[in-house]
């Protein structure tokens, strides 16, 4: 008997090290050296919060009546407009948290935003992960825009911006991976996304900016000079330029963030940027090693380095005629990510409050600026 157990044992370490080694990975890893964040955001944490740190309670709108509400936009009706896991897009009451459908997709809506101008002016403009980019009429009819480029279909949509032509911006977060596997997208850490551009006039769409890091929030300059993209990937927040004697190039407008980084969102006088999750320090372990990250992704994805439970805020208040974050950064904690907001992946702020979008929660969070 004893035999039988070491022979079993054996053979198991033997299919063990041949599925390590001779089975190839589900990613394709690439290797980079994760830099610290600055010493203006070196959170969050809950149990002792530096100065840049601003607590919050938070309300949960809705709560238990949503699915993964990822983005959130604000319509002329006053209600809150979100999409669904199951492909529906609701709209929300902003006091009681009723909740109405809108419209289905048949996909995965997620950001969203509507329409000021142009051929589709007053629809709801949606990424969509599986169906591309959409445009929903008031009647909550549904129009496919567009899956692709002149090069390639879209592989998933994320999130977009509109400019006060119609023309909208918007994330094509990775054409390797599906929304579902984002952990995969992030361990492999390779530029497999893209930012695009949609004409509504010509009905055309372009690639503006190529080989970016998982890229998911997107942002307009207050002048529409330039573009933001969340590099999720790489913590980052890059700068494509639209005009000016820079057009076409692209820059780093903000580095080493203190964690994931998703959709991008400006209110009165802030940039807000909402983190999905605080860095791990075993995934940053892990990252400079791309032998290591190949051998994590062969088991299963229960077993490998968790993401931090919950989400932040980080407030930028920028200085305009620097073109940059030049001013106070704080991060702002949310005093319940856990249980109904778990990972923010949007912050909008309507009306004196922001509403946070979440990853794998069933609720929008409500933040009061003016208490």
């Amino acid at each position: 008997m004893k035999r039988l157990l070491i022979l079993t044992v054996k053979i198991l370490v033997i299919i063990l090290v041949l599925y390590i080694f001779a089975y190839p990975p589900p990613i394709d890893p690439e290797s980079f050296q994760p830099e610290r964040p600055p010493s203006a955001m070196v959170g969050p944490s809950k149990n002792t919060p530096s100065d840049t740190e601003l607590l919050h309670d938070v309300a949960v709108l809705a709560v238990g009546k949503l699915s993964e509400p990822r983005y959130t936009t604000e319509g002329r009706d006053g209600l809150i407009y979100t999409g669904l896991r199951d492909g529906r897009i609701v709209r929300v009451t902003p006091v009681g948290g009723a909740v109405q459908d809108f419209a289905v997709t048949d996909g995965r809506p997620m950001g969203l935003a509507f329409s000021p101008a142009g051929p589709w002016k007053d629809h709801l403009m949606v990424a969509d992960a599986v169906r591309g980019l959409l445009a929903v009429a008031p009647t909550g009819a549904v129009y496919v825009l567009t899956t692709k480029d002149d090069n390639r279909g879209f592989g998933f949509l994320v999130d977009l911006a509109i400019s006060d032509d119609g023309t909208v911006y918007v994330t094509d977060a990775s054409f390797r991976h599906d929304p579902d596997r984002y952990l995969h997208e992030i361990l492999e850490a390779r530029p497999n996304g893209r930012l695009l551009q949609y004409n509504p006039s010509r009905g055309t769409t372009v690639t503006l900016l190529d080989n970016l890091y998982f890229p998911t929030g997107v942002l307009l300059a207050p002048d529409e000079s330039y573009v933001l993209v969340s590099e999720t990937g790489r913590y980052r927040i890059t700068r494509y330029w639209l005009r000016g004697p820079r057009a076409g190039s692209s820059d780093i407008f903000l580095n080493d963030l203190p964690g994931f980084p998703c959709g991008l969102s400006r209110g009165k006088d802030t940039t807000w940027i909402a983190v999905a999750s605080a860095r791990n320090a075993a995934v940053d372990w892990l990252h400079p090693n791309s032998f290591l990250k190949g051998i994590v992704s062969k088991v299963p994805v229960s077993l490998w380095p968790k993401m931090k439970a919950g989400g932040f805020v980080v407030a930028i208040r920028e200085n305009s005629d620097k073109g940059g974050p030049h001013g106070n950064i704080s991060l702002i904690l949310p005093n319940d990510t856990e249980q109904h907001l778990r990972g923010i992946t949007s912050v909008n702020e309507f009306r004196g409050k922001l509403y946070l979008g979440t990853l794998h929660g069933d609720g929008i969070g409500v933040l009061d600026l003016d208490r």
